[in-house]
C-alpha cells in the first residue's frame, strides 16, 4: 500500500475528525478516563478545521510560505488519510519566535506501519521551511508510546513541563526539542 504525506486539502476535515477520534480512543486509555474516550468524536472539529484548511488554500492550489498561519498534513494511504500533523508557530510563550509540532496523530490501525515517522519528517521539513530549525512539542509525561517515538526521531525532553487539565484529570506534559 503506498503511502504518501500531502497537505491537507478541502474536504479532508472529516478524514481528519476520525483519524484524530480513533487516535486519542486508543492512544489515551489508561491515561484519560475511558468515558470521556468514548464519547470522543471530534466532529464539532471538522468545520474548523475545514476553515483552516482553505485558508491554506488558494485557486486550488496550496499556499505556500510562513507567514500563512499553520499547516496541517495528512499521511494518505491508497486514498485514505491515515494520518495528521499540524505545525505552526511556537505557542509556548517561552518560545515565542520557534515553531511547534501542534498535532500528530495515527489511526491506530496503521501505528507501527512508518506513518508517524513519516508525518515527522514531513512536520520537520515544513518547519525548516519556515526557518524553525529547532522546534518544539508538548507530550504527556505517560504517553510512552507517543514519546518513544519521538526520541527515535530525534527529539530530546528539555526539561520544560507544565500541566494540562483534561476530563477532570490533570496530566504533566513535557517539552521536547529537536
Amino acid at each position: 500500500m503506498d503511502l504518501l504525506t500531502r497537505k491537507a486539502a478541502p474536504g479532508d476535515g472529516a478524514a481528519i475528525a476520525g483519524v484524530v477520534a480513533d487516535a486519542w480512543r486508543s492512544g489515551y486509555r489508561g491515561i484519560l478516563p475511558q468515558g470521556f474516550l468514548d464519547r470522543l468524536d471530534f466532529a464539532d472539529r471538522v468545520d474548523v478545521w475545514e476553515d483552516s484548511i482553505r485558508a491554506a488554500w488558494n485557486d486550488g492550489r496550496p499556499v505556500d510560505g510562513p507567514e500563512h498561519g499553520p499547516e496541517m498534513f495528512v499521511a494518505d494511504r491508497s486514498g485514505e488519510v491515515v494520518g495528521v500533523t499540524t505545525v505552526g508557530a511556537s505557542r509556548d510563550e517561552s518560545v515565542p519566535d520557534g515553531g511547534e509540532l501542534w498535532m500528530l496523530n495515527v489511526a491506530a490501525a496503521h501505528w507501527g506501519s512508518g506513518v508517524g515517522t513519516a508525518l515527522l519528517d514531513t512536520a520537520r521539513h515544513a518547519l525548516e521551511h519556515r526557518g524553525f530549525h529547532r522546534p518544539l512539542l508538548w507530550v504527556f509525561e505517560v504517553n510512552e508510546r507517543a514519546r518513544s517515538l519521538y526520541e527515535r526521531s530525534g527529539w530530546q525532553p528539555d526539561g520544560a513541563t507544565r500541566h494540562l487539565e483534561i476530563a477532570d484529570q490533570e496530566l504533566l506534559e513535557i517539552r521536547m526539542r529537536l
